[in-house]
């Protein structure tokens, strides 16, 4: 009997997690370890770890897993039937990946080659990333990918709407404010990053800022759970390179730094626009939706609230240190916003309940009674 097989019937991207399910991961750990116990050779690690983890292959048997399993035999007995739906779908989604990526950094390019050293100093650092942003996206996207996929498979469209509701309703509890605060703390901010020297980043970082609030909404784990989808996002985002190309070779110069860094903002949001009107259309979205953006609307007049109160007192504070206003702003507005929030009754009674949970580790004993 064969030593090797194909781990399931189906594609590992048709079988829940687009990036192969867990229980693909325990097999390919198995055989990892067993390759590394039981085999003579390198050539059986390395054949265990590519067939594990690039074409969720491994072997099914117990003690004698590898010994004796040539390359020529391994790939002979490889059922490439099965692998082959699998490796179109996850290369078209790791092309798409690698299209945002360069999508993202094509501006870099052009401002490096038509302005000096020094101006393409000032845009980099207005376009800079800000900390813990990126980890928060990506830890919601990877727990969203998962779930999403399952649901697609059992066909409930209705549970992906209601999901991608409550993650973008959690992003948006973290990045309206960030974005608010950061709107008006922004020159002391670049000040206190990068000293007095860089605060022509200013503009360019303001309106960089315009992306973080887009984040809110992650579409990428739908993109990932639709494999029929899969060419959608990878044709939108070779149209929109080329484009932005295009125009970016005849009028850097003319757009100037902010005008570039405009250019990029827009292309994302023509891009996050069309997906997500395609991707609605999908699953049914329809009006009645519309409520479950209710508490993102409260969650935005909650930031503009405690911005203007920021505001005014950064009006008063002009001339002090960066980081004093950096830190007294920062307190008002973070008041401000937990008190808006209460108000507006945004957290959920299960929230609460979360929150003081979370506030009770942290308590000497005595007081803990007395919350609960």
């Amino acid at each position: 009997m064969d030593r090797w097989a194909v781990l399931g019937d189906r594609p590992c991207c048709q079988r829940g997690d687009p990036i192969g399910d867990r229980t693909d991961h325990r097999h390919a750990g198995g055989a990892r370890y067993a390759a590394s116990r039981r085999s003579s050779g390198l050539r059986h690690c390395t054949l265990s770890y590519l067939g594990c983890d690039h074409f969720r292959i491994g072997p099914v048997y117990g003690p004698d897993l590898l010994p004796g399993v040539s390359l020529p035999r391994f790939l002979a007995q490889l059922q490439l039937v099965h692998v082959a739906p699998s490796s179109v779908v996850c290369n078209s989604t790791g092309a798409a990946a690698m299209l945002f990526t360069f999508q993202s950094d094509l501006h870099n390019y052009f401002i490096s080659n038509r302005f000096t050293p020094a101006m393409f100093a000032v845009y980099s650092f207005g376009t800079l990333q800000i900390p813990l942003m990126g980890l928060v996206l990506e830890a919601t996207n990877a727990v969203l990918i998962t779930k999403i996929s399952l649901l697609q498979q059992k066909q409930k469209t209705g549970e992906i709407i209601l999901l991608t509701a409550r993650a973008a309703r959690k992003l948006a509890a973290v990045y309206f404010p960030v974005y608010a605060v950061l709107l008006v703390t922004g020159p002391e901010f670049i000040s206190f990053l990068f000293t007095n020297r860089y605060t022509a980043s200013w503009p360019i970082f303001a309106v960089n800022l315009t992306l973080l609030p887009l984040n809110a909404l992650l579409l990428d784990p739908i993109f990932r759970a639709y494999s029929s989808e899969r060419f959608f996002l990878l044709r939108l985002r070779i149209v929109l390179i080329l484009a932005q190309a295009a125009v970016l070779f005849v009028w850097t110069r003319q757009l100037g730094l902010v005008g570039v860094i405009s250019l990029v903002v827009v292309a994302n949001i023509i891009e996050r626009s069309i997906t997500a009107f395609h991707f609605g259309r999908l699953l049914g979205v329809s009006r009645k939706h519309l409520s479950l953006l209710a508490d993102i609307g409260k969650l935005a007049l909650a930031a503009v609230v405690a911005a203007a109160a920021c505001a005014a007192l950064r009006f008063f504070l002009m001339g002090a240190t960066p980081f004093f206003i950096l830190a007294i702003c920062g307190t008002l507005f973070a008041f401000v916003y937990l008190l808006a929030i209460y108000l507006l009754r945004i957290p959920t009674s299960d929230e609460y309940e979360q929150i003081r949970e979370a506030m009770t580790r942290y308590l000497p004993s005595s007081l803990r009674y007395r919350l609960d």
